[in-house]
């Protein structure tokens, strides 16, 4: 569920890097770097990242947890970059920046280290390549497209502070033809209103425009540049559930991914990320029909701010967050339809202990009569647990699973 690793204050969702990974072979040299003192005033954020990324590995070197001779090759590497991106050289910078990664890569240095530095150098790049063009839409080449992470998570375009998608973002993609490319959303609405550009395998755009409008529940095939219907060749869904929820759905194979030089905060608990699931998401999601430790001791899986998510006996599917923790919860739900449709959804909904719940409709049971998905049970003045019955089944969200 990659869409759910998102910001708590939405300045960017990370769904791409638009600097990721590419290739290099470093020169030895013998000389070594000191870092420049800069004004951070007068240079690019990318050359204070380049100066940051020099002062951090000479401490590494003095740590020990790097060679001599690796700490000469970086450093080395790093320098030119600096010196290329105060020339003004853009695509040269970025292209040392794509070398070096790739020597890191095969480099020997711990997995982390290696992986610290390469997020770094992805900031750098991103940072360079939209500095050089105030048009970020218009930054973005082939190559970093290319080099994002694609995938096929479901981006959230809905009216609401969920929405991934708002006027002026970027995504880039492959279409289900396998041809690369990138569309910046003009207005989000009922209709979705895009730019896009779509290359052909040898770099040259196969095609582009301006004002494609593709209408609620209509499709889009980014090779054509034209709204379709699901008739082979759409590239995505744009879904409308209703007046809020909207969704880009990649289809037959597409992938995307938005451009961000940022990696957002991951928020996994709470309102915010309660709110930000959506039933895409959970359907992706493995559920068990097992109980969940709800216990008053350090077993407890379901402290203050948990977000359980399930399907009922009806086969419905569902999200409940935990408002309040003891032998009463207060939660909040919301529980959907096999199309996305809302079915019932509440907050500061109390669950006494032993009491049961039918999530379908949300209400509160005190007979069993096989509608009941969930029962608050109490072990003892301890022991308590989250049980799913008549095979609902239940999983504790979680940002290491998804």
């Amino acid at each position: 569920m990659n869409k759910l690793l998102l910001s708590a204050i939405l300045a960017v969702l990370f769904l791409f890097s638009s600097c990721e990974k590419e290739t290099l072979v470093i020169n030895e040299t013998n000389n070594e770097l000191s870092s420049l003192e800069i004004d951070s005033r007068s240079v690019s954020e990318a050359i204070i990242t380049i100066n940051d990324l020099i002062d951090q590995v000479n401490q590494l070197y003095t740590d020990d947890l790097i060679s001599k001779s690796q700490k000469k090759h970086i450093e080395k590497n790093l320098e030119k970059i600096r010196k290329k991106l105060e020339q003004g050289k853009i695509d040269k910078a970025i292209s040392r920046i794509n070398q070096l990664i790739s020597w890191l890569e095969s480099s020997g240095i711990d997995e982390d280290i290696i992986n610290d530095l390469i997020s770094q150098l992805n900031s750098a790049k991103c940072q360079a390549l939209i500095e050089n063009d105030d048009d970020v839409y218009s930054a973005i080449g082939l190559e970093e497209i290319q080099a994002a992470p694609l995938g096929t998570a479901v981006l959230d375009g809905s009216d609401n502070v969920y929405n991934e998608i708002p006027a002026g973002t970027v995504v880039v993609y492959q279409t289900n033809e396998g041809r690369y490319g990138k569309f910046v959303t003009q207005a989000v609405d009922a209709s979705l209103l895009i730019s896009w550009t779509t290359y052909d395998t040898d770099g040259s755009v196969f095609s582009s425009g301006t004002d494609l409008n593709i209408s609620g529940t209509f499709h889009a095939d980014l090779d054509a540049g034209t709204q379709t219907t699901n008739n082979g060749t759409e590239d995505f869904w744009w879904e409308a559930v209703d007046g809020i929820d909207r969704f880009v759905v990649p289809t037959l194979g597409a992938t995307y991914a938005i451009f961000s030089c940022e990696e957002a905060e991951t928020v996994c608990t709470g309102d915010f990320a309660f709110g930000s699931i959506n039933y895409h998401d959970i359907l992706a999601y493995e559920l068990e029909a097992s109980n969940i430790n709800g216990s008053n001791n350090a077993n407890n899986q379901i402290p203050v701010g948990t977000i359980v998510l399930y399907s009922t006996n009806s086969g419905r599917i569902g999200k409940l967050l935990i408002q309040e923790y003891g032998y009463s919860l207060l939660v909040s739900w919301r529980t959907y339809n096999g199309n996305g449709v809302t079915e019932s959804e509440g907050t500061d909904f109390t669950i006494p202990g032993t009491w049961v719940v039918d999530l379908d409709s949300g209400t509160l049971l005190n007979t069993l009569d096989g509608t009941e998905d969930l029962w608050w049970q109490q072990v003892d003045e301890v022991e308590r647990y989250l049980t799913p019955l008549n095979s609902t089944e239940f999983a504790v969200f979680s940002c290491d699973t998804n």
